[in-house]
């Protein structure tokens, strides 16, 4: 029998491991315990046990579920309509306000005051949104406390979730994948734990940098995106002391074979542009590290082939750092997974059906790069 507590952190920080079987497996990876959680822990808040005796299939768990999706199908149907009322409510008012502006100029200086109107029904417009906006936020938050964590625990009881977590600024810059600071930072649905033999953490990022340029009437601060996507750190299994890191190789497609190898040089303190022997995955990716040696151990033929995968697979850019005795995985994508879709019903089997799916996509992450493979082993595990 396994007991899950699905803890949620109030004040937005780094949640503590939950459980003795958790802190077991950590303790024996060092390493990887001090680049996961070596943000200081707040107060945390428990939200809801749930004890599993044996795995249900996604069949089983939609049946175990139903009485809570029929509640929370009832809970999204009033979200939805408050949300509408509030737009309608808000444009109301301010077509409310912009009538009573207009008698007031019209009665004071015999003019009617066409900007109120014109100002004020689009400003309670706005403000209706960004109530309905925060109605169904709430929801989704709700939903995901008791369904997402539910298949997640339901998929491997010795996995933690919480939806307004996300792998910190701290390691995210600790991959050294991106050179820019990430002024702007968050991100969502954290999923940490073991997934069968390898330790792992993962959630959605959103790290953009912070800009100044000059116009006409003075100067201007704007937002770039540094990194949109799906962000996972993995215990790697294996120890290295150098540094090796793959990018998407954007110059082949742009400027050419001939070009793009002299651009290649210049890796920004990463080390020296690795040469494999994977026509196909040099075509793809450019590597760079510290030691030639180690880098071509660990892309291995099997691991080359592993990544190419993973590209077809998601069909977008994907970087990975290897530092750290860990492997960071950084996948491009503006898909929202685990979001409930506001508009479906939640009592239909699909609709749960739908969010296992994520759920095990995110899962086989580690299944995708054979992160389970025991070839190696670290010192002292």
């Amino acid at each position: 029998m396994f007991r899950i507590c699905l803890i949620r952190n109030r004040e937005k920080f780094h949640a503590s491991v939950v459980g003795s079987a958790l802190s077991s497996t950590f303790s024996k990876h060092n390493n990887f315990c001090q680049t996961l959680f070596s943000s200081a822990t707040k107060r945390v808040e428990l939200l809801n046990c749930v004890t599993i005796k044996n795995m249900r299939t996604k069949e089983e768990l939609y049946e175990h579920l139903l009485p809570d999706l029929q509640q929370l199908e009832r809970h999204r149907r009033d979200a939805f309509a408050k949300g509408y009322r509030s737009v309608f409510i808000a444009m109301g008012v301010g077509a409310g306000v912009g009538l009573i502006g207009l008698i007031i100029g019209y009665f004071n200086s015999g003019n009617l005051l066409w900007p109120i109107p014109l100002a004020s029904i689009p400003v309670g417009l706005i403000i209706g949104f960004i109530i309905r906006h925060s109605i169904l936020q709430k929801f989704k938050l709700i939903y995901k406390s008791q369904v997402v964590s539910a298949v997640v625990s339901n998929i491997n009881p010795g996995l933690y979730y919480d939806a307004e977590l996300e792998i910190t600024r701290q390691e995210f810059r600790n991959s050294q994948l991106f050179s820019a600071y990430p002024h702007r930072y968050n991100g969502e649905d954290l999923i940490q734990g073991r997934y069968k033999k390898t330790d792992f953490r993962l959630s959605e990022i959103h790290a953009e940098e912070r800009r100044q340029r000059k116009t006409k009437n003075g100067t201007q601060t704007y937002y770039v995106t540094i990194f949109k996507g799906l962000f996972l750190i993995a215990d790697f299994h294996k120890d290295f002391k150098g540094r090796a890191f793959v990018y998407t190789d954007h110059a082949e497609k742009t400027f050419g074979s001939w070009l793009s190898k002299k651009m290649q040089y210049f890796s920004g303190g990463r080390g020296d542009l690795v040469y494999l022997e994977d026509p196909e995955f040099e075509r793809y990716f450019k590597v760079y590290s510290d030691d030639q040696v180690e880098a071509r151990y660990i892309l291995s033929t099997s691991m080359m082939q592993d990544i190419l995968a993973l590209r077809k697979k998601f069909k977008t850019h994907i970087q990975l750092a290897f530092l750290h005795s860990n492997v960071y995985l950084a996948i491009s994508t503006s898909i929202d997974f685990l979001e409930p879709d506001i508009k479906k019903n939640l009592t239909e089997p699909e609709t749960l059906y739908d969010l296992y799916t994520d759920v095990q996509l995110l899962l086989q992450l580690i299944d995708d790069l054979n992160l389970n493979t025991r070839i190696w082993s670290k010192q002292g595990s």
